[in-house]
């Protein structure tokens, strides 16, 4: 049996429910009706002074912010683009991690590959995703070395965790590029939202 307290919050949610739902089908008519630059426009509650209630923000304004889409498009198409390779390495390296035996002669690689792997998962936690860049290069940097310590043999004995060393260059090169790509990008928007009027 559940306690009072969670029992009422429980029924007072339930009734709340369709009013909550009724608010968010309005919300969500609004943004078809007058557009995803309108819909930003008030929520960031620009222009200031501008009674919303009354009606949407100027045509001028919501087409200032409809010419940045491309840029826009850019940076977003950048940021899944990093997101995708860091994925990818993450999920191949606890892949290699859980499918591959590492000789004794070889386990100070393996040692890496788990302090890369979980660097790698615990990235969305960091505040930028400028984190990218260091932790990336951070990481490649010390397998390269670790690799260049150990055995020769170890590319024979475990083939993927040796390549898995490359594997991480390459997507260190690709997070590299999409961070500079955004980077271009928000230097283009930056002046041209502060511009809009």
């Amino acid at each position: 049996p559940q306690s009072p307290p969670v029992c009422v919050s429980r029924a007072l949610y339930m009734a709340h429910l369709p009013i909550h739902i009724a608010q968010l089908r309005r919300e969500l008519q609004r943004v078809l009706h007058e557009g995803p630059e309108a819909s930003l426009l008030r929520a960031m509650r620009y222009p200031r002074g501008h009674d919303f209630e009354e009606g949407p923000a100027p045509t001028e304004l919501v087409l200032q912010v409809k010419a940045l889409r491309p840029a826009l498009f850019v940076c977003l198409l950048a940021f899944f683009i990093i997101c995708a390779a860091l994925l990818w390495s993450l999920t191949d390296g606890w892949r290699v991690l859980h499918r591959e035996e590492t000789p004794a002669k070889c386990m100070p690689l393996r040692y890496w590959l788990t302090a890369y792997d979980i660097a790698i998962t615990l990235l969305p936690l960091t505040v930028s995703i400028m984190a990218v860049v260091p932790i990336s290069m951070v990481g490649v940097a010390t397998g390269r070395l670790i690799r260049s310590m150990i055995s020769p043999s170890c590319e024979i004995q475990a083939p993927q965790l040796w390549a898995f060393v490359d594997a991480c260059g390459m997507q260190f090169l690709v997070s590299l590029a999409g961070i500079a790509l955004m980077g271009m990008c928000a230097m283009w928007v930056t002046p041209r939202v502060q511009q809009i009027e």
